[in-house]
């Protein structure tokens, strides 16, 4: 009897380091799980930075072409209209002084 007590105790010691064995792989995991979790989600996180700062560059990038364009044609405009007021001007003043003095 005394045997089978010893024996039934000694069971139950190793099923306990078993178990605490097991509790501290569960936990293990559970942490190296939390910490992959974190790096997915890191990875996943810088992806779509790079990915949204791959868009703005590009969007002001056609931002920074459409404003040249528009001041390129706006000192196009601004070189005919001055060259037709350097070729009119001395007629134009010519016409609204004789209306004038008429």
């Amino acid at each position: 009897m005394e045997n089978a007590l010893r024996t039934i105790v000694e069971a139950d010691a190793v099923a306990r380091k078993e178990v605490a064995a097991a509790n501290a792989r569960r936990e293990n995991l559970t942490a190296e799980l939390a910490e992959s979790k974190e790096n997915i989600r890191r990875q996943h996180r810088e992806n779509a930075e790079k990915a949204i700062q791959k868009v703005r560059d590009n969007m002001q990038a056609k931002v920074d072409g459409a404003v040249a364009e528009m001041e390129r044609k706006t000192e196009e405009k601004a070189a005919r209209m001055q060259k037709i007021y350097d070729e009119n001007a001395d007629r134009w003043v010519e016409t609204i002084f004789k209306a004038v003095t008429k």
